[in-house]
């Protein structure tokens, strides 16, 4: 597992002028989502070995999101937003650290 020392600092201001990026894959760094809204076109997240802030609440931001992979990675909770991304395709969530709560999955997020 990672050690919070080791990770790269990304600001949530570091996106704000990447309008048109589709295909977003972070490794060991520990990066806040709030700057996602200025995301809109983002299809695809990869988070490997990552810390993230403001996961759940940034869900919201994500409409075009097509893949979601989140990988050994830690953040605040999951929530129903994620049941909201109606153009999701794949969900990978393997050693996801953070949130203690049951999730359940609703059917129609299953049936995607």
């Amino acid at each position: 597992m990672w050690k919070r020392d080791v990770l790269l600092v990304v600001s949530s201001t570091f996106f704000e002028e990447m309008k048109a990026l589709q295909v977003l894959y972070l490794e060991s760094v520990y990066v806040s989502l709030k700057g996602f809204h200025s995301l809109p076109n983002l299809k695809t997240l990869w988070c490997i070995q990552c810390k993230v802030e403001n996961f759940s609440s940034s869900l919201t931001n994500m409409r075009s999101l097509e893949i979601l992979a989140l990988i050994g990675t830690e953040i605040d909770e999951i929530s129903e937003e994620l049941a909201k991304l109606s153009t999701l395709k794949y969900l990978r969530l393997s050693g996801v650290l953070g949130f203690e709560q049951e999730f359940n999955f609703t059917p129609k997020l299953v049936s995607r």
